[in-house]
């Protein structure tokens, strides 16, 4: 029997995508074979909808039946998935894939360069919560069977991320025809969505035979049950009623005794993100910039555009505004935010 017992730990996700390590194989209660992998989320499903898709606690759900156009490692570096390769040009504008030959979605139907352009457009043109991840894509081009070049507004350096996320996530173009790839979802990916083993608060999958990397998936089955509270996820884990799931921090000694593996990754960030970087809706963001790090309360000192550094000792002119509620140790400032000094 191949029983895992994986548990993650510090909000970090158990991905599909990645061959799970540092787990170790143990027997099910009733010493029978079984070979369903049991994975514990604290949401439950909302959509199989490529433009709707969870990329939070939820991805598990949609990664298990849809591969995407690349993948990230546990460095999060790009590293090939249905795009062998992947190469910017010299002004990095055009982002040029080749596609993985051979691949067929679950309905038979063929994964080429004509069904990835069909997802991207329906993606960027679809409003969604992962919409302006597309921003940057002007068009769309099918170079040949299987090369796809994507053209650019301008360059992009959060694209390769996003095409390992909702945006790269592939559907079969027949499911998306038809309308019901919310609730039928038909992917490449390693498993099946098992409408009819499902049931409330419990998704089931089957494997996909015809998956081209089986080998990584050990499992035949796949369940995916909707647990929120903490106490009954380890109390499951520690009964062997479920093989994987996320716990808080403070339960990792509980887990640690009894001899659960645990595998620890940081995945919070606090920081500020600057879409608007020519201030085209908001003004004040064109005229400001960083300009060094502050011992102060907040980590950025700002000033005009085309000016001296300034002295992290007096406010501007112009300050009184209030800081940003965030910042990070490298950050984009909004707008002036001069804290007073403390006495």
């Amino acid at each position: 029997m191949r029983h895992l017992r994986f548990l993650a730990a510090g909000g970090a996700a158990l991905v599909c995508a990645a061959t799970l390590a540092g787990c170790q194989q143990s027997s099910g209660t009733s010493g029978e074979a079984d070979d369903t992998l049991t994975v514990a989320l604290p949401i439950r499903m909302s959509s199989f909808d490529p433009t709707r898709l969870n990329t939070g606690s939820g991805l598990l759900y949609w990664q298990a039946v849809y591969d995407t156009l690349v993948r990230l490692d546990a460095r999060r570096r790009p590293v090939p998935g249905l795009a062998t390769s992947f190469e910017y040009n010299d002004d990095q504008t055009e982002l040029t894939l080749d596609l993985r030959r051979g691949v067929t979605f679950s309905d038979g139907s063929a994964f080429d360069a004509e069904a990835a352009k069909a997802n991207l457009d329906r993606f960027r043109t679809t409003d969604g919560p992962g919409k302006a991840t597309a921003a940057s894509i002007e068009e769309v081009r099918v170079a040949a069977s299987h090369r796809l070049v994507l053209r650019l507004s301008e360059p992009d350096p959060a694209l390769l991320a996003n095409l390992a996320s909702a945006l790269g996530a592939m559907a079969s173009p027949r499911a998306l025809e038809a309308g019901t790839v919310a609730q039928k979802p038909v992917g490449s990916g390693p498993y099946v969505h098992d409408a009819a083993g499902s049931r409330e608060g419990t998704v089931s999958y089957t494997r996909n035979k015809s998956y081209w990397g089986n080998k990584d998936f050990p499992f035949d089955d796949l369940e995916i049950v909707t647990l929120a509270d903490p106490n009954t996820v380890l109390n499951g884990l520690k009964a062997g009623q479920i093989d994987a799931a996320a716990v808080r921090p403070a339960q990792i000694e509980a887990a640690e005794a009894r001899g659960l593996s645990i595998v620890k990754s940081s995945t919070d960030w606090k920081g500020l993100v600057i879409a608007d970087r020519e201030g085209k809706t908001l003004p004040p963001l064109g005229r400001w910039r960083c300009v060094r790090r502050s011992t102060w309360p907040w980590t950025a000192t700002c000033s005009p555009m085309r000016s001296s550094p300034a002295d992290p000792g007096r406010r501007p002119r112009s300050s009184r505004a209030t800081p940003p509620p965030m910042t990070s140790r490298s950050t984009t400032c909004t707008r002036v935010t001069w804290p007073r000094r403390r006495s």
